[in-house]
This record gives C-alpha cells, structure tokens and sequence, in this order.
C-alpha cells in the first residue's frame, strides 16, 4: 500500500476531495429532500404533521450531525496525514460517507429497504485496491445492523410488517457487495503484480539490447541517443573517444580471450567514473565513447587522463606487458549533431595516434 501511495498519491488526493464534496452533496439533498416531504404530505396529502417535532427529527438533528461527521471528517484530512495509517487515512471519505447513510436510516427506520446503501461504500472501496479498507467497512455495516436487529427485537410494535424481508434482503446485498468488492481487488491486485513483472521484463531486454555484452556498458546505439538529447538539453557537452593502442597485436600476440580480457580490464576503469553527468559506452571494437555534460573542459580532460593512468598501470597474469590507449576530445558548439561531435573528437584521436600514442588530445 505505502509503494500505491508514492505511485497513486496525487490521484487519491485528487478521490478524497471528490468523495468528500459528494459527501455535503448528499447532506445537502437529503435536507432538501426533507423539507420537500414535508411539504407534500402537509399541502398536498393534507396529513397533519407538527411542524417542529418533524423539524427537529428529520431535519435539524440528522443535518447536524452529518454536518459534525463531515466537518470531523474534513479536519482528519486537513490535519492528520501522515499520523494514520495510510489505509485508514486514504478511506476517510468512505467511513465519513457510511457514517452518513447510518444517520440516515436511523433517522427513517420505518423504511429499512435504506440499509442496501450501506453496499455503497463498500464497492467504492474498489478504487483503493485494499483488503483492509473493504473489511473494516463491512464490519461497520455488520455492526450496525446487528444493533438495528436488536433495537427492532426490543421494540417489535414499532416495526413495519416487512421489516424481515427488507432486512434481509439488505443484508444479502452487503454481503454480496462485500464478496464481489474482495474479489475485484484480488483480480486488480493480480493483474496490477502481472503488468509489473511484464514491465520489468521489458526494461531488462531494452536495457540487454542497449547493452554490450561484453563490457556490460552502454553500446552505441545508447551513446548515440543520449548524446542527442544531451545536446538539445545541457549547456555544454564533451565528447572523448578513445582507442586501445596496438590492439590487433594483442589479439595477434595473445590471442582474442586476452584481448577481451584487456577489453574488460579497461571497461572496469571506464565504470569508476560513470556518473549522472558523465555516460560511459563502448563505441565499438576496441574503441570507447564518454560523454560529459556540464564539466569544464579541462576538468573532462583531466577524469580521461586519470583512467588512461589507470589502465596503463594494469597488470595481467598472462603477462607483463603495458597496453595503453590513445583519445580524442573535444566540446560541442550549438550547432553540433552528435554525428558532428563524434567526428571532430575522431579527427583529434587520429592525432593523437600519429604522435606517438598514449596521450589525449
């Protein structure tokens, strides 16, 4: 629940609030409603009706107190979230709204066909996908209508003739409604568990076809994409390839294993400096790409020179040798592609090939 509410927080704010306004709606038509029956049956039906005990049963009291309930309910919102539990402080607005309908049918007991709305709340538990809401409900409901049982077994003259059947029937449907609301929580809750695992398996095959399998760096179909939208987005952006000097010798000296081996040996060096700003990829073959975004030239420069150091000090079991590798680097101006970008720092690898290798330029 507490993953639901990072994930669905501002939608169950934005459900609370509807809830409650629905909420004084209902207070609001249901005084309305009062007033319109008593003009009915006093103008139209010409029954006889006491203006005042009618005003104080049916419409001031059971306005106030829903009007109390709202305003209680209202005030947790305001001021205790965080202090309960997040179940119980996301469905406030259900218990506020059941606590209403109970007002309500005590108020009209001779019309027990009224506690079916009890049901309400209980399938509008639904929305928050939550086992504990949907039972706490019912036992309110339970509660409820086991004491309206006994009041009525107490005061049996004062009960309708259909009143068993109505009660029964309203205590089928809550059950019912309870039973059906369970279940389509558990089938949400699946189906929300399968399009998570459906989306992870997702984000591991576009993060293995981003992937070179090798190095276990970003290939450079990634580089490639990141380096554009970094050039749309960043203030300034630089560019360093780098090559492994002399590296068909070493396949042809100690065959292709060791050569991946020199591979991943420089790949790990790469990973140390891989950053939120710094993205590291293998540009293909024996060659690396790291792009910088918001770093000083000379400081780039300097995160480059420190992993060339780094890898030339690398020792192998097979021998003792020194590899090192050679790079070109260069910024990018507004006009820049990232094809343009990767040129420029290919024409200054190139450079640093021709003039004795092992450096950066």
């Amino acid at each position: 629940m507490k993953d639901k509410n990072r994930l669905y927080g501002d939608l169950y704010i934005r459900f609370q609030k509807k809830i409650m306004d629905n909420n004084l709606k209902i207070i609001i038509a249901a005084l309305i409603t009062e007033i319109m029956f008593y003009i009915i049956y006093r103008f139209i039906l010409a029954k006889p009706l006491d203006i005042l005990q009618y005003t104080l049963m049916y419409i001031a009291t059971p306005t106030f107190i829903n009007l109390v309930i709202w305003a209680v309910g209202r005030y947790i919102i305001n001021n205790k979230n965080g202090k309960l539990l997040p179940e119980t402080y996301d469905a406030i607005p259900l218990y506020i709204l059941e606590l209403i309908i109970i007002t309500l049918i005590i108020v009209h007991n001779a019309f027990p066909v009224l506690y079916v709305l009890m049901a309400c709340p209980i399938l509008i538990s639904v929305v928050y996908g939550n086992q504990k809401i949907n039972k706490q409900l019912f036992i309110i409901c339970q509660t409820e209508i086991i004491a309206i049982i006994l009041s009525a077994l107490i005061n049996k003259e004062d009960s309708p003739g259909n009143y068993a059947a109505c009660m029964s029937i309203s205590y089928v449907v809550i059950i019912f409604a309870y039973i059906y609301a369970k279940h389509i929580i558990l089938y949400e809750k699946e189906k929300e568990n399968k399009l998570i695992i459906s989306e992870n398996e997702n984000a591991a095959l576009s993060k293995e076809v981003s992937m070179d399998g090798l190095t276990k760096l970003d290939n450079y179909k990634s580089l490639l994409k990141t380096t554009q939208k970094w050039l749309l987005n960043k203030e300034n952006v630089i560019f360093c390839i780098i090559d492994i000097d002399n590296f068909k010798s070493v396949n042809d000296t100690y065959g292709h294993e060791f050569g991946n081996e020199v591979l991943i040996a420089l790949s790990d060096e790469l990973k140390k400096i891989n950053a939120k700003n710094i993205f590291v990829s293998r540009y293909g073959g024996e060659e690396f790409g790291i792009l910088f975004a918001n770093i000083e030239y000379d400081k780039a420069y300097e995160i480059i020179d420190t992993v060339r150091e780094n890898f030339c000090s690398h020792s192998y079991l097979q021998t003792d040798e020194v590899f090192t590798f050679s790079g070109g680097i260069t910024e990018s101006s507004k006009q820049d592609t990232a094809h343009q970008l990767f040129d420029a720092a290919d024409k200054n690898l190139y450079k640093a090939k021709k003039t004795g290798k092992n450096k950066i330029m």
